[in-house]
């Protein structure tokens, strides 16, 4: 069995908080800088072009806001000089410096026809930090490619074409973090012979996955691994479209629109992780007749939330408990929306960007529910008329990142000017202030340790706990934390609360992980000369110290361990157990007085090494050997 030290670290992650309640134009910085890479495919490369935001008219739709577990904001979106002219482009908040990347970072984007179209962005991290993102491009409703690229050690890869063909778009990506493996569903149509407008063409959502190690995504083209799909013979005219995934609890979750033009439904439909495969999966279910643009999120028990909206005004919940049915839930707010925001913190409790009637306009506002949609809302900002295409995610303090478009249209669509916004609303004041306890000063790897959350400070009462560990993919929910690490490293543990307000309340420590005692210091071995009555005889004089990291960390350090072999051997003998432990103060000596040796030269050819062994729950645990130098 290992060992495990824990480094009381103690720490209260804070995300910087932006210049709270400060509205940021993200838009509005006409300097671009340009990420040029290559992509895998054949076709001909191109560069971006950077358009301007001061084009009149510009286009800075579809934005997207991810907090990162290092506690950097990224946001997304696509800009250009129409809808028809699109680029994929972000900017970073930096929690070390608190500032914005000073320019737009951008990277190019595949042209059709010449014609950017880059479009729906969306904005993912894995466990090991990784930036996993995707988005659509091309021409047309009806003629776009779906890709997918990843932010790893700095570097963007080449972009991959998920769909090497036209007729892909509206992909929506998820994680599952016990395996790795990476979904995406996107929207499939299928060319109708009546003619080319999208509205004329029957359409699907299949399910795509990267799996961990691999470089190619496995999809199929036909209606027979269609995961999100409607009727088995749809009429020409009906559509499966604008659809949103989440895998949790070893399952793929997904919401659709279905229907036709002018009379859509919501449904929701789920498979388990080998339903790929194996093309089995639940039967999709109607949730919303009417309802369109969903969006979904899950929870660390595995209960699903999502959203939707209504044309004829209001803004619908749905939600589903783990093993159970999908089911509608109450409105929680009024307004007419598209791509309202849906997330869910990590204590659990859901949050949701919308509009509200105001004067001759809408404004922007979050909302903050669980399970019973209570559903207090936040005014997000005061100037905007028209938000669209919100998007909202939540750090580790409850702070709300939101992020939306305000459209100014003069006429046509292709009129219309738009830019994307940024504001950090923070956590109201007087929620609950927690602690991790019961924080042992040894663990063993490959078994069960136990960590305890404390409220400290609360007004109310405690609702919720869970914990999070990112490095694991681990999201549990309850009050104690049972957990088995199996490899040595740093680990951030946070603990999350929320009280019957639904604020959040956290705290987090880094602990290291480790196999074993850490090996000795400063080791090394010198020839003394001893002289007898009839003879004289050399021997090694070994020395060392211990590493002052196992002071009061290993109850039980009990002694060392000493090997020997002769210069040029591969294999270290029988180890001989020398003096017990006392601390990291104490120089230790050793001299080896057998064999003898009658020259320096002969004592020279043997090497030395040191261990240090602590006793835990019955077992020796040893540390790495540190071979001794000589003078």
């Amino acid at each position: 069995m290992k060992r495990i030290l824990i480094v009381l670290l103690a720490f209260a992650v804070a995300t910087p908080f932006l210049n709270a309640g400060e509205k940021i134009d993200l838009s509005s910085d006409s300097a671009r800088e340009e990420i040029d890479f290559s992509r895998v495919n054949a076709r001909e490369d191109k560069t971006c072009v950077s358009w301007s935001g001061g084009l009149d008219p510009y286009w800075s739709m579809h934005p997207v806001v991810k907090v990162l577990s290092n506690g950097r904001v990224i946001v997304m979106w696509e800009e250009g000089e129409s809808v028809s002219r699109a680029n994929i482009v972000y900017r970073t908040h930096n929690p070390a410096t608190g500032q914005w990347s000073p320019a737009l970072d951008q990277f190019p984007a595949v042209a059709v026809n010449r014609r950017y179209s880059a479009g729906f962005p969306q904005v993912l991290e894995d466990r090991e930090g990784t930036i996993h993102i995707s988005y659509h491009d091309g021409n047309a409703s009806a003629n776009r490619d779906t890709w997918y690229a990843y932010y790893k050690n700095g570097v963007w890869t080449n972009q991959i074409v998920l769909m090497d063909r036209p007729n892909s778009a509206w992909p929506r990506l998820s994680y599952d973090p016990e395996t790795d493996d990476l979904y995406m569903t996107w929207q499939y149509i299928v060319p109708h012979p009546e003619g080319a407008n999208y509205k004329n063409h029957d359409s699907e959502i299949v399910v795509s996955i990267l799996r961990k190690g691999s470089t190619q995504w496995t999809y199929r083209t036909n209606y027979s691994c269609a995961f999100l799909n409607h009727e088995q013979d749809p009429l020409p005219g009906s559509v499966t479209i604008h659809q949103d995934n989440v895998f949790s609890k070893g399952r793929l979750y997904g919401l659709f629109m279905d229907g036709d033009t002018g009379d859509w439904t919501v449904a929701g439909q789920d498979m388990p992780r080998d339903g790929y495969t194996e093309r089995r999966g639940k039967a999709p279910v109607n949730i919303h007749a009417g309802g369109y643009w969903p969006e979904i999120a899950a929870t660390s028990t595995g209960d699903i939330y999502g959203t939707c909206s209504f044309r004829s005004g209001g803004i619908a919940s749905i939600y589903k408990p783990y093993n159970g049915e999908w089911r509608p839930g109450p409105n929680i707010g009024p307004g007419h929306q598209e791509f309202l925001g849906l997330a869910v913190a990590k204590n659990d409790v859901a949050y949701a960007m919308t509009q509200i009637n105001y004067a001759d306009g809408f404004l922007p506002v979050a909302v903050r529910f669980t399970k019973d949609f209570k559903s207090p809302l936040f005014e997000v900002d005061d100037t905007s008329r028209f938000p669209i295409r919100m998007e909202i995610d939540v750090d580790y303090e409850g702070n709300m990142h939101c992020v939306w478009t305000d459209r100014n249209c003069n006429g046509l669509p292709e009129h219309c000017q738009t830019r994307v916004w940024y504001r950090m609303l923070p956590q109201e004041p007087g929620g609950p202030t927690v602690n991790i306890t019961d924080v042992p000063a040894t663990i063993i790897t490959k078994e069960q340790t136990r960590l305890s959350g404390q409220t400290v400070k609360v007004n109310g009462s405690i609702v919720n706990h869970t914990w999070y560990i990112h490095k694991l993919g681990l999201w549990e929910n309850g009050k104690n934390l049972d957990v088995t690490f199996q490899e040595p490293g740093f680990y951030e543990i946070h603990y999350f609360v929320a009280d019957n307000l639904n604020r959040m309340g956290h705290k987090a420590i880094t602990v290291e992980v480790i196999d074993a005692p850490f090996q000795p210091t400063e080791a090394g071995v010198s020839e003394s000369l001893i002289r007898g009555f009839f003879l004289r005889r050399y021997i090694n004089e070994l020395s060392w110290k211990t590493d002052a990291r196992n002071d009061n960390k290993f109850e039980n350090l009990t002694h060392f361990n000493i090997y020997r072999r002769q210069v040029g051997e591969t294999e270290w003998g029988t180890p001989y157990t020398s003096m017990d432990y006392v601390n990291s103060d104490t120089a230790y000596t050793y001299r080896d007085e057998s064999p003898g040796f009658a020259t320096q030269d002969e004592a020279a050819e043997w090497q030395y090494a040191v261990t240090v062994v602590a006793e835990v729950s019955g077992s020796d645990k040893e540390s790495k050997k540190t071979v001794f130098s000589r003078d």
